[in-house]
């Protein structure tokens, strides 16, 4: 669509060379001989370059069908652009705001966002201009617009990351380094949903952002660094021969070797015959006291 448009501003162009060198020699004519016929004509003052430039003027505005302005200045779309500076100088639709039809206006291409007017994907990043900047904010420039080196088409439709932000889930770890690197979302903090943000657990911890027990003793490494104050890459902190979550459940400190935790078992079972005599005893002497209470009323 664009590049036939482009043809029908080329061949407006040439048709537009043809008439002003026709006018141009009756222009000539009119101000070498100073008449009353040329004053009408040049219609500003009596120099050989305004007179040139209203003839350009005159013959592209009777062209393209637009109103008539001496003053050259005329912007018939509203874009923000003359209508001259559109055919001469940009080759844009001087009857259409948005001549590439990408949702952004030709004038706010050229002053705003630095795109090309005639072109829907400036940067050739698979995202037209106007979806950059109306729909992801993205720079419509650039095909990396926030320079965490992944293209804006891929954050967009691979990865569900923000192509307007480098760190799209705030976590301290670029998108490009959580795919490429570390394997995590880049749209969640907490890839193993382990309580610590994925930021955290490779810059300051050093434990696996993946694995929610990074050195598999049982605890959660959020619960060795925010409850227990035990390693989370080791799975004996103080080193006792007892994991950490052993020495936890045993309500000993996992942080202090020299206290080994404790453990009661029973090592001979009670056996029927010592549980009947415990029974007979118990019974001899409940009715002895029953026969002392019956003489005490008599």
């Amino acid at each position: 669509m664009i590049q036939g448009h482009k043809k029908q501003v080329f061949s407006k162009k040439r048709y537009i060379r043809h008439l002003m060198l026709i006018q141009l020699c009756i222009s000539l004519f009119l101000v070498l001989n100073h008449t009353e016929q040329a004053t009408l004509v040049r219609g500003v003052d009596d120099t050989w370059t305004n007179q040139y430039k209203l003839v350009v003027a005159d013959i592209t505005e009777q062209f393209y069908g637009t109103s008539q302005n001496a003053t050259n200045l005329l912007d018939t779309d509203g874009d923000g652009i003359t209508d001259m500076e559109e055919v001469n100088t940009y080759g844009t639709d001087p009857m259409v705001v948005d001549t590439d039809g990408d949702g952004l206006g030709d004038g706010d291409e050229l002053s705003l966002y630095g795109t090309n007017p005639v072109v829907v994907d400036s940067d050739e990043d698979g995202l037209g201009d106007g979806a950059e900047v109306n729909v992801h904010g993205s720079n419509p420039a650039s095909k990396d617009g926030d320079g965490d080196g992944l293209p804006d088409w891929e954050e967009v439709t691979v990865y569900g990351s923000n192509p307007a932000s480098w760190d799209s889930d705030g976590d301290w770890l670029s998108d490009r380094e959580e795919i490429t690197t570390y394997g995590t979302n880049p749209i969640a903090s907490d890839t193993d949903s382990d309580g610590l943000m994925d930021g955290a657990e490779v810059m300051k911890l050093g434990t696996n952002p993946m694995m929610m027990d990074t050195d598999g003793d049982g605890l959660t490494d959020w619960e060795e660094v925010m409850l227990f104050w035990t390693s989370p890459l080791t799975v004996d902190s103080d080193g006792d021969g007892y994991s950490d979550k052993i020495e936890m459940e045993a309500w000993m400190n996992p942080l202090d070797p020299l206290i080994p935790p404790v453990t009661i078992t029973v090592t001979e079972p009670i056996f029927p015959l010592e549980l009947s005599i415990l029974t007979a005893l118990l019974l001899v002497l409940l009715r002895n006291r029953r026969r002392s209470y019956k003489g005490a009323r008599i």
